[in-house]
């Protein structure tokens, strides 16, 4: 639902990149958190490429 407000276009591929950053960040706890961020960063980034 917040995915729609967000985005109405096309709500799924923002569902779709916030469970990969919330696996991203499940997968990193023991990661020093500028890798975290620079991981988190990179994924956005790369979305965004594809508009």
């Amino acid at each position: 639902v917040l995915a729609t407000e967000v985005d109405p276009e096309n709500p799924n591929e923002l569902a779709d990149l916030f469970i990969r950053l919330l696996a991203e960040e499940h997968t990193a706890r023991h990661q020093a958190r500028p890798r975290l961020v620079r991981k988190f960063t990179q994924k956005i980034d790369d979305e965004q490429g594809g508009l």
